[in-house]
């Protein structure tokens, strides 16, 4: 990746984030301390879920890159 498209996509994520966390904290202002246990405990289970597919991806473009090298392909 180009590092100009990387540093673009970064900050548009940095952006997200802050803006999702600064409006949550505003919204939840009095339960914000119930409102970051229960997003602990999504981000723990999105982390899982995206560390799973991550797995079956690379497990699958391993079979993939297998197969080619087997045929004499690159």
């Amino acid at each position: 990746m180009d590092w100009r498209e990387f540093l673009l996509f970064n900050v548009l994520g940095a952006c997200t984030w802050v803006t999702f966390i600064s409006m949550a904290g505003f919204g939840f202002a009095h339960g914000f301390d119930n409102f970051i246990g229960y997003f602990e405990k999504a981000s723990w289970a999105i982390s899982g879920g995206v560390f799973a597919i991550g797995y079956f991806l690379w497990k699958r473009e391993k079979k993939h890159y297998r197969e080619r090298t087997a045929q004499g392909q690159k």
